[in-house]
């Protein structure tokens, strides 16, 4: 079901096109939702609103300035794409992420199999443990002897994984970052499901030395990705750049329900299934884990936000900075951080 998720389901668009053109909800409900566009021109009575209908589902998040000017927000999905025949980067690197996808899944196989073949951290010595994070020659030796242990993969084999993943920064570049964190994850699910099917003494599944060990391959596998790539990174240019918090146009929940709807109403229903073949006691101990995971830290994020952007004075300059930048004042007009 998965390609079927990825590939051919979109968000809520189409449904909303289709009552709001029949008439089949109060225009109220509609007009909250606010889609750019949709209730320009009055229903048609039919299913669609003529041809380029489709055209809305890719511009469901409707932001607005602060001063209400209507901003322009792409979130495009790839049934879309494939229908538009988009060639931007995000749908030319698909192939190739689905091969990183493959490739993290054989870590996943390879590291459930063989993880108890590798020498816990702890055993090794203290120097060359330390050491794996302290120079790149001691993380890649690490990780060869990791990864090595983990799939059976020689170093050519480490190599041309480093280098179908460090593919996807030149291809995609937000690429990168997230499949190399797939394929980490990949690697401490493996060593975590073997953890649990080797006996009492390993039914701790996660545990620190099996996140010490994923985020050791995954850091010399980015960064090795990163080196076989260098001679692109030294002359890229982009005309975005930096990375900052989105202070200006958050998103609403009736734009992340038209955007995720579709896929909260199966995946929840899903995890309400599986979580009922879950022992009680597990099952809260896990609930106890994800609530400060899920709810209390975004809330110790925004106090750290607050506090650095709107309290300490260097924060306060910055956010100024920003302000004074003539595309900022140009959506949000003149004004100081006082």
């Amino acid at each position: 079901m998965g390609p079927l998720f990825v590939g051919f389901i979109g968000n809520l668009e189409g449904l909303v096109e289709a009552v709001y053109q029949r008439g089949l909800v109060p225009l109220s409900w509609i007009k909250w939702l606010d889609i750019k566009q949709l209730t320009d021109a009055p229903p048609t009575g039919g299913w669609t609103g003529g041809f380029w209908w489709w055209w809305r589902a890719s511009r469901v998040i409707h932001d607005r300035d602060l001063l209400g000017n209507s901003v322009e927000v792409i979130d495009e999905f790839p049934f879309f794409s494939f229908l538009l025949g988009d060639m931007h980067p995000h749908v030319l690197a698909l192939p190739f992420v689905l091969l990183a996808i493959a490739g993290a899944l054989s870590l996943l196989l390879a590291a459930r199999d063989r993880g108890q073949q590798i020498s816990s951290p702890e055993s090794a010595s203290s120097e060359q443990g330390h050491a794996a994070f302290r120079t790149l020659y001691s993380a890649f030796a690490y990780f060869r002897e990791t990864l090595g242990a983990l799939t059976g993969l020689g170093g050519f084999g480490i190599v041309l994984y480093a280098l179908i993943f460090g593919a996807l920064g030149f291809l995609n570049t937000w690429d990168f970052p997230i499949y190399v964190a797939l394929a980490t994850l990949a690697i401490g699910a493996g060593l975590a499901v073997d953890a649990q099917s080797n006996g009492p003494a390993a039914a701790a599944g996660l545990t620190w030395a099996t996140v010490r060990r994923a985020a050791a391959a995954g850091l010399a596998l980015g960064v090795l990705g990163w080196l076989l790539y260098l001679p692109f990174y030294i002359g890229f240019q982009s005309q975005l750049g930096g990375l900052l918090p989105n202070l200006l146009f958050p998103s609403r929940f009736s734009q992340f329900l038209v955007m995720f709807g579709l896929f909260l109403a199966i995946m929840l229903p899903y995890l309400m299934t599986l979580s009922r073949a879950v022992p009680g006691r597990t099952w809260r101990r896990g609930t106890l884990f994800a609530f400060p995971l899920l709810f209390l830290a975004p809330l110790f994020l925004m106090a750290a936000f607050i506090f650095v952007f709107a309290v300490l004075p260097q924060g306060r300059a910055f956010i100024q900075t920003v302000l004074d930048n003539p595309a900022v004042k140009a959506a949000a007009g003149d004004g100081s951080f006082g």
